[in-house]
């Protein structure tokens, strides 16, 4: 007896064993439901909620189509899908919102779906089946989630590190569920089965920056060639992305010979301080849709647009920031000057925009046209001029000048004195203009220029390549319009402070009567 007791002891462990074995199996087959996010953007944020329950006929091992449900492409409910929905859940008030229902059988019919009650109950609450009705619109479902989203606590987060992200929704189990996006408001919905792929639809939005100058024939482009002093006319297009529904910020940065005209901003067909903000370092914090912003400590400026205008913008639709900046001291042809865009627009950044804009200079060589060294000619005084004629003041000494500007006029001149140092530049010139040079006053002892010099900045680029194949170098060269002024030396004619040239005649004269005289004394001695 007791022997048997030792067999059925050891037979009981033996069954308890294997049963602990076959629950640990069954709960590694148990499996992870999984929605898998392709095309996902990097740095956003990817949120999973479950809405309804769903149980299903057929498994993944065997060939059974299961399509998705509620189907967004119109179709009914598949039959191999059972969803459902406690009364009084997490998502109930929300899905069952605005619905009716009948008296008779308790069915409710909501936001194109019905819930019909059944005799399930889970902690006392009734469990509902949900099906779509043929007006069942996904688009317009995920928006009535969306607007709930806040309330509710999600199945799985992730952010995107690279064009794939899984969601592994492993405690809320199989079923119907809403996954929001950082990227914008249009939503996914899909079944587990135990996983799901949903495909990232949204897009970022983009941004493109065009400059003109005020004198410029020439259509916006990425260059413009300006003078200081001039006004420059900048643009920004910002292009909707798909399922934008956030504030979209734009950052601008112009480089130090550029000042931005700040009253200038604006977008068209909006309205300041309503639909859009301007920030800039001297107003660097602004208010919009009860957000306060405050401006980067390296950008110029900034132009918040409201999420109520980005979201009211159709997919690809525009809106164009215009501004301008005037060309200030600071801009010299030694450097192009830059302004530079890049748009934020939920945790994503675009790339920076850039256009530029250019001065030139022109050099003046003054010599003395008999020297073929051309060596530099002092004392010749000149003033600029645009080509109406008109005076255009300067600020410098020595050999280096800079168009003037407002702000100049205390110590700008109207003209400038050559020197023996070397060639006069002046600097901020635009390149698409004429300009006149004209001598006021010639070095002493050289004449002076009958007629204006008519002249346009220009600039040449050369390259040059030493040594052969991988040893090769290759080097470039820049250089500007050098503009050669030659005077010529002069004779000093009479004038009625002095006797001049006159002696020299007097004498002449004298001579030639004196010869006169000699020769007639001999012809008359000859002929006695």
């Amino acid at each position: 007896m007791k022997q048997f007791k030792k067999i059925l002891a050891f037979a009981l462990v033996l069954v308890l064993a294997f049963s602990v074995m076959s629950l640990s199996a069954f709960a590694e087959d148990e499996p992870a439901y999984t929605i898998t996010i392709d095309n996902a953007v990097k740095g956003e944020t990817y949120t999973a909620y479950k809405i309804f329950d769903v149980t299903y006929s057929g498994t993944n091992d065997e060939a059974v189509e299961l399509p998705e449900a509620p189907a967004p492409d119109g179709r009914s409910l598949a039959a191999a899908y059972s969803y459902s929905i406690v009364e009084d859940s997490a998502w109930w008030s929300t899905v069952t919102s605005s619905g009716t229902t009948d008296s008779e059988t308790g069915v409710i019919t909501a936001n194109g779906l019905t819930f019909t009650p059944t005799t399930a109950k889970v902690g006392g609450k009734t469990v509902y089946n949900v099906a779509a009705t043929a007006s069942f619109d996904p688009a317009t479902f995920a928006t009535l989630l969306d607007g709930a989203k806040s309330e509710k606590d999600s199945a799985a987060t992730g952010e995107a590190s690279g064009t794939t992200i899984t969601l592994t929704v492993t405690t809320a189990g199989p079923g119907y569920y809403f996954v929001d996006t950082s990227t914008g408001s249009l939503c996914s919905l899909d079944t587990t089965e135990p996983s799901a792929t949903i495909r990232e639809k949204n897009t970022i939005p983009s941004d493109d920056k065009k400059v003109k100058d005020e004198d410029d024939s020439h259509d916006y482009g990425e260059h413009s060639d300006v003078a200081i002093g001039d006004t420059v006319n900048f643009q920004i297009t910002v292009t909707d992305g798909k399922g934008t529904d956030k504030p979209i910020k734009v950052h601008d940065v112009m480089s130090d010979g550029l000042t931005l005209n700040a009253d200038s901003i604006a977008i068209n067909g909006l309205t300041k301080e309503t639909d859009y903000i301007v920030l800039t370092q001297s107003s660097k914090t602004a208010t919009l849709e009860e957000k306060e912003y405050t401006i980067d400590s390296t950008c110029t400026f900034e132009v918040i647009i409201s999420a109520a205008k980005v979201k009211a913008l159709d997919e690809n639709g525009t809106y164009v920031i215009t501004y301008t900046a005037t060309v200030n001291e600071n801009a010299s042809y030694a450097e192009k000057e830059t302004n530079k865009t890049h748009i934020d627009y939920s945790e994503q950044s675009t790339q920076d925009v850039e256009v530029e804009v250019e001065t030139y200079k022109v050099e003046i060589l003054k010599y003395d046209g008999s020297d073929s060294a051309k060596k530099n000619l002092a004392g010749a005084v000149f003033q600029l001029q645009d080509s109406n004629g008109n005076v255009i003041k300067v600020v410098g000494s020595g050999t280096n000048y800079r168009k003037a500007t407002s702000s100049d006029e205390a110590g700008a001149s109207e003209t400038f004195t050559t020197v023996d140092s070397g060639n006069i530049v002046i600097d901020g010139l635009d390149n698409d203009k004429t300009y006149l040079l004209e001598e006021i006053t010639a070095p002493d002892g050289y004449n002076k220029l009958t007629s204006k010099i008519s002249f346009q900045p220009t600039k040449t680029t050369t390259e040059t390549t030493t040594g052969e194949e991988e040893e090769a170098v290759t080097t470039t060269s820049v250089s500007y319009l050098t503009e050669e002024v030659a005077n010529n030396a002069g004779t000093q004619l009479p004038s009625t402070g002095g006797i001049g040239t006159t002696i020299f005649y007097v004498i002449g004269g004298l001579m030639v009567v004196g010869a006169g005289v000699v020769l007639v004394t001999k012809k008359r001695v000859g002929e006695e």
